[in-house]
């Protein structure tokens, strides 16, 4: 494994950078979390939405999870290449030797919280937590893709940030998108997120959903009467979270 990603104008990923045995099948799959992960940030950078120093954090951010994984995986592969101890392990009704372990599921937090590029978070979820799905939302406005019950994760997309702004009243949310407003729609959309029953504002944004079952605020921690922002990147991770809570 390299000490390090990126240098200058090259980076690696995948193979290039690290090298896995074949027990617990996890080349593949980290190798496409390296290019997701540098991906969307050289294309914010390539399109002066973001500072080249974004690009350092693909290090921060992957190094230590493949650091992590790695041992795990050895130690899967020394035990399970010796074939009669494997299968007295089989018959004595123990899977020790094929235990992947919550590190191989990859669908923890980025290393380094909260997320340098960011700045702080505060609340129940921080920066760099990979961000909940919340069902039982019925959109109020939004694209004609969007369906009229929906949920975050068909929200969401890689092509751009999710800006989520928990807001029952209409001067809070316009404040709120007011201050979204100043970055390209390109790279940032806009979601007001409604408390069940609560009127709808006119506001400016990209979409309007109302939290039926609550799943979506009590989720990201946001409590009714305050004003919380979350921005969710592409990858699916949080950026930041705000509230006047």
């Amino acid at each position: 494994m390299v000490d390090k990603f990126g240098e200058d104008r090259v980076f690696v990923t995948g193979d290039a950078a690290h090298v896995h045995p074949p027990t617990g099948r996890q080349g593949l799959n980290s190798s496409v979390q390296d290019a997701f992960n540098f991906g969307w940030k050289l294309a914010l950078v390539e399109r002066c939405f973001a500072s080249p120093a974004l690009l350092e954090t693909y290090t921060d951010e992957r190094l230590p999870v493949i650091a992590e994984i790695l041992p795990v995986i050895a130690e899967m592969l020394k035990k399970t290449s010796d074939l009669p101890d494997k299968t007295v392990r089989a018959r004595a009704g123990s899977t020790s030797a094929w235990a992947r372990g919550g590190a191989l599921l990859q669908l923890g937090g980025v290393s380094g919280q909260p997320v340098a590029a960011y700045g702080d978070a505060s609340g129940a979820l921080h920066a760099g937590d990979r961000v909940p799905d919340a069902t039982g939302l019925r959109k109020v406005k939004g694209p004609s893709a969007l369906d009229a019950d929906t949920s975050l994760f068909r929200i969401f997309s890689p092509s751009y940030h999710t800006a989520l702004v928990f807001a029952a009243s209409a001067e809070d949310a316009n404040t709120a998108l007011a201050s979204l407003a100043k970055y390209p729609a390109e790279a940032v959309r806009t979601v007001l997120i409604l408390p069940a029953g609560a009127p709808v504002p006119v506001v400016d944004a990209e979409a309007v959903v109302e939290d039926r079952d609550g799943h979506a605020y009590a989720g990201y921690g946001a409590e009714q009467g305050c004003l919380t922002i979350v921005i969710v990147r592409p990858d699916d991770y949080v950026g930041a979270r705000t509230s006047t809570a």
